[in-house]
């Protein structure tokens, strides 16, 4: 019916977006999954990729995502990975991500990772409850939600030069 259409549009959109985020990372050199987990969520069947969502501010292409990647950079992100990335953050050195990270820089700000490895219980999608869906239309829409369980938040609000190094 009409509600399975809605579905259908709203949660493969948003995978799709994550997709081509994932697709374009993986044409910058990042080792990364272009495919998850099977799930049906409102009723559509959904394999999600890692859950990578790159800012207009991070880069809107393959060319300025290029440009972030660094040719001697090291970055594995698995297919359970959330990896949000905002702002003038460039990849330079090992970037190894098993759970969830999110780089925020604000303008101004310039941030250079040269080692990071960040494991932790990350964020999953799973099929929403009837409560949830009564309560949130998008997750209605949708009919799955993204639970983030543990996030590492790297927030660089003001101007500068920084480097995450450990």
């Amino acid at each position: 019916p009409t509600h399975t259409h809605v579905y259908m549009f709203t949660g493969t959109a948003e995978r799709d977006a994550m997709y081509m985020n994932a697709r374009i990372l993986s044409m910058s050199g990042v080792s990364i999954p272009l495919e998850g987990l099977p799930g049906e969520y409102g009723g559509v069947p959904l394999r999600f990729p890692p859950l990578v969502m790159l800012l207009p501010s991070f880069g809107t292409g393959l060319t300025d995502i290029n440009s972030r990647i660094g040719s001697e950079a090291d970055v594995v992100v698995s297919a359970r990975s959330a990896l949000l990335l905002e702002g003038e953050v460039e990849i330079e050195g090992l970037l190894h991500l098993d759970g969830a990270l999110e780089i925020r820089a604000v303008s101004g700000a310039r941030v250079v990772v040269k080692r990071l490895n960040v494991q932790n219980d990350g964020w999953t999608v799973r099929k929403s409850s009837e409560k949830e869906e009564a309560e949130d239309e998008m997750v209605r829409m949708r009919g799955y939600k993204i639970v983030k369980e543990e996030t590492r938040v790297f927030v660089f609000d003001t101007p500068g030069e920084f480097t995450i190094d450990e």
